[in-house]
């Protein structure tokens, strides 16, 4: 159930988008632009120190929970 419903989001999502590019003029040319240029939305972990990837996100994670060992 939750499946379909995500599936039936996602469809509907993508069907507004490809209407809302169809319908472009000079003024929601900009709009599109804005949402192109922005960062991913994240779906599980949120930008951590401007990092969006999942690769940096890890290394920011590595670097604060496991921190280099004091000096001896």
């Amino acid at each position: 159930m939750w499946k379909r419903y995500k599936d039936e989001i996602r469809g509907a999502k993508e069907k507004m988008w490809k209407k809302f590019m169809e319908e472009v003029d000079e003024k929601s040319i900009w709009t599109i632009k804005k949402y192109v240029d922005q960062t991913p939305s994240p779906y599980y972990i949120p930008t951590i120190n401007n990092s969006a990837s999942n690769e940096k996100k890890a290394t920011e994670f590595t670097n604060s929970f496991f921190p280099p060992p004091p000096p001896t």
